[in-house]
């Protein structure tokens, strides 16, 4: 039941970016504060999510500090020409859904930011997919990578 909740909600949360600043780019992984939602990467942890819609920037934040949602996968778009909203929200939703199992939190969600014809225009071909808590978390919800030596 909860892998279709969180197919649900990863239906009901599928974004589309806006494109405030065309001069966007990926930020470092490690940068933290007031991003434009074109720079925030893989492994990155968000201060909240606001409601459905439009994204245009995130308060990043040390996934050992107070958050609600964790980028964990992105994907990029190989098309050159925006397929429409349908399929490319569909894309990411079918990417996202096997890269979030088994990470979200009890009574968590999932989410797809997705590029918006305006962002494809100006270049934007990536997907991110967001786990969110239910609360807030001072945790990732990506398990650790194994110590050398010790076993997975």
């Amino acid at each position: 039941m909860g892998s279709a909740a969180a197919i649900v909600g990863g239906l009901a949360w599928s974004l589309g970016l806006t494109v405030a600043d065309a001069q966007a780019a990926p930020a470092d992984p490690d940068t933290t504060g007031e991003l434009h939602a074109l720079e925030v990467v893989d492994g990155m942890c968000l201060e909240s999510l606001g409601a459905d819609g439009a994204v245009a920037g995130a308060t990043v934040v040390e996934c050992r500090d107070p958050h609600r949602a964790e980028v964990v996968a992105t994907m990029t778009y190989p098309l050159e020409v925006y397929p429409g909203a349908q399929a490319v929200t569909s894309q990411a939703l079918d990417f996202c859904s096997g890269r979030v199992r088994g990470l979200i939190p009890a009574s968590g969600s999932w989410v797809a930011w997705t590029p918006s014809e305006d962002s494809w225009v100006r270049g934007d071909r990536t997907a991110l997919c967001l786990v969110i808590s239910p609360e807030d978390t001072q945790r990732s919800v990506v398990p650790a990578p194994p110590v050398d030596g010790e076993k997975a």
